[in-house]
């Protein structure tokens, strides 16, 4: 069975940029060989979603896990043509742990992309990327700057909602040291921004999002997810299809929900730390501060801030697109950097195929 494992990544390669959005890393997947999706059916994209992800998950762990990415690295893996007839390109997420539905990094940082290497004709100063995600057409847009003006890039996110607030939910955390469990009482928002997340100051768990080690909060993060996740069932919510409803996320806040300025950490799939404020996150984020009045259809940038890295992105509320659901649009933006590019490969005989994670 190994013998055949081997064999078959033996001529594996895959041309990519690497780009970073607010210091969190993107892998942008240009070019496969072989081709993972060749005899796939492009019925939908969530379509191919599901079969890279139940039968050419090789890709993912050759191209984000070591020994040629790490725990923290995260990929967009470029489809074209587009699989919606109004998108330039259509984009799958991978992370350390499968797939995701929306990621707000990887939508700026693709919008500079685009822009800068003709996915799309630029039309300076102002150059609209038109991505399709797992969780649907996002309008994405390039600002190319001038010697006043630094380049950002924006896009305008896909109906999102407060799914819940949650008061005097019940959970018990696992002490590292001691192996003891403590039973918290816990008030958070479960709010939808492309992906579900759990939102809640860092204080009622004790924490604090500056100073605070990082693997404490990726510790008591996971196990707060996973306590939630037993017990909250998200595929009620009509508004979502099956594929879409999981909590993907945990964002622990400084508290200051609805300020011009707030701070955040969010951690994700397996244990991963965005080194951003996280921009499907600042979606939810404005959404749940918009059902409950602490944010309104004013124009404001709010300022959100990665606790750890100190990087920026800007959120504000675009349009209420439902009364009755609570559905809003968010408008985020940030800026993204080329940082390198290059063909990752397979030597055959290589016994570290196709990726591993030290944990």
């Amino acid at each position: 069975m190994q013998a055949r494992q081997q064999q078959m990544y033996t001529c594996v390669s895959a041309t990519v940029s690497d780009m970073h959005t607010a210091g969190e890393p993107l892998r942008i997947i240009e070019k496969v060989t072989p081709d993972p999706l060749l005899l796939s059916q492009r019925t939908s994209l969530l379509a191919l979603r599901r079969h890279l992800s139940d039968n050419c998950d090789w890709l993912r762990r050759f191209v984000v896990l070591e020994p040629r990415g790490h725990a923290d690295m995260y990929a967009a893996y470029l489809i074209r043509p587009a699989c919606h007839p109004q998108a330039d390109v259509s984009v799958l997420f991978l992370h350390n742990d499968g797939y995701s539905t929306m990621c707000g990094h990887a939508v700026i940082a693709l919008a500079k992309y685009g822009a800068s290497r003709g996915l799309v004709e630029a039309t300076p100063p102002r150059t609209t990327v038109n991505i399709e995600c797992p969780c649907g057409l996002v309008q994405a847009a390039y600002h190319h700057g001038d010697e006043d003006n630094p380049d950002s890039s924006s896009f305008i996110s896909v109906p999102a909602f407060l799914d819940a607030t949650y008061n005097n939910f019940t959970v018990q955390l696992e002490d590292q040291s001691s192996k003891q469990f403590t039973e918290l009482t816990l008030n958070f928002d479960l709010a939808y921004g492309g992906a579900y997340y759990v939102i809640l100051p860092a204080r009622q768990l004790g924490l604090d999002i500056q100073t605070d080690a990082v693997d404490s909060l990726i510790r008591i993060c996971q196990q707060l997810k996973a306590a939630i996740s037993s017990r909250v069932d998200v595929s009620r919510n009509e508004l979502l299809c099956p594929d879409l409803a999981f909590i993907y996320g945990v964002i622990l806040t400084d508290g200051r929900d609805g300020e011009l300025e707030s701070d955040n950490l969010c951690v994700f799939a397996d244990g991963e730390v965005d080194r951003s404020p996280t921009g499907s996150g600042v979606t939810a984020r404005v959404a749940a501060q918009a059902a409950k009045g602490q944010v309104r259809q004013d124009g404001v940038w709010r300022t959100f801030r990665n606790s750890k890295t100190g990087s920026v992105m800007l959120g504000r509320l675009a349009e209420e697109v439902d009364a009755a659901s609570g559905t809003v649009r968010v408008e985020v933006s940030g800026r993204a950097f080329f940082t390198g590019s290059g063909v990752l490969t397979a030597e055959t005989g290589d016994p570290m195929l196709p990726g591993f994670r030290v944990k």
